[in-house]
């Protein structure tokens, strides 16, 4: 089986190379690699030419965001003859026999999707996720077994080769041509970044094409810590909340982004719960975005005057 990893970059150099020497060392002899620049300016393309100069590239502009900038290394895989893409991200690293395991434990279990545990980089063990659960509320798209460690995985998952899954994040994912011939490519004008990789299982799953993860083989990726996560979001109360609220909900890379929630309701939640899930995507996400947001605000005002008064109080006891 012929193997072409499609990956996506943009302005971050460092991080790209960093990958492509991990997947320079895979066993698997079948592999070539498609780079799908978004026009970087930090020298991204320049030094993988110098560093890597087997490795395909093609330039899109800026404004191709995950799923229109996979599309093209997509096709490209596709009309260069491929029997299947890996999409995974430049963020992550990889053991030098993943893409080997990954195919085989494909081809044995017969799975055109085969999505992979993804853990984090700075913590192995302790997993990203495990494929994504579709649930019909405010979030939608949840990810399965997140920040759970792999000691204290059930041992009916642990030991698992595959797992079905309702969808899966695309880092690491493993799908045969047949699927894009079948349902097509990514849906990348409503599901521009985040979700487009989910909504393409949800759309297999719906042909009757089965989609599993495996929790053997791992994707090392990049992400925040849960610590720096919970860090970032109480930075962003502290920025104008006009700018954040059109960002979250508004703009085409955020994970709220209202296009795809709303299309993601319309195209797959089950009918008796369509109408309620779309209001909940859409002004009841937006109303309790803006009551946690007033919340939190109030909270930090009312530490910030409680340390004021404790020193006020402080100074005067000195005084006495």
């Amino acid at each position: 089986m012929k193997i072409a990893a499609v990956v996506t970059c943009y302005n971050r150099k460092e991080k790209t190379l960093r990958f492509l020497r991990s997947i320079q060392q895979q066993t698997y002899q079948s592999l070539d690699v498609i780079l799908v620049d978004a026009s970087s300016i930090d020298g991204t393309a320049e030094a993988v030419r110098r560093h890597f100069p087997k490795v395909k590239i093609l330039q899109v502009d800026d404004q191709c965001y995950w799923a229109a900038a996979t599309n093209h290394g997509v096709k490209a895989a596709l009309d260069a003859g491929y029997d299947a893409i890996l999409t995974i991200n430049d963020d992550c690293t990889i053991v030098p026999n993943y893409v080997e395991r990954l195919a085989e434990i494909a081809q044995r279990n017969d799975v055109k999707i085969l999505a992979s545990r993804i853990d984090y980089l700075g913590h192995p063990g302790l997993i990203w996720a495990l494929g994504t659960q579709v649930s019909w509320g405010i979030r939608i798209l949840q990810l399965a077994w997140h920040d759970v460690q792999e000691t204290d995985l059930p041992a009916a998952i642990r030991t698992a080769e595959v797992i079905d899954v309702e969808a899966a994040a695309g880092d690491g994912v493993l799908i045969h041509r047949s699927v894009f011939e079948q349902i097509g490519l990514y849906a990348e004008k409503l599901l521009p970044h985040y979700h487009a990789d989910s909504e393409l299982i949800l759309r297999a799953r719906k042909a009757g094409i089965r989609a599993c993860v495996t929790p053997q083989v791992v994707v090392y990726d990049d992400s925040p810590s849960p610590e720096t996560q919970r860090h970032n979001a109480q930075q962003a109360f502290a920025r104008p909340w006009l700018p954040e609220f059109i960002y979250t909900f508004f703009h085409q890379r955020s994970s709220w982004f209202l296009p795809t929630r709303v299309y993601l309701t319309w195209q797959y939640c089950p009918l008796p719960w369509k109408i309620a899930t779309l209001l909940q995507v859409t002004i009841v996400a937006m109303l309790g975005w803006l009551a946690k947001r007033q919340l939190k605000l109030l909270t930090m005002t009312l530490i910030s005057l409680k340390s004021n008064s404790n020193k006020v109080v402080a100074k005067l006891l000195g005084l006495v």
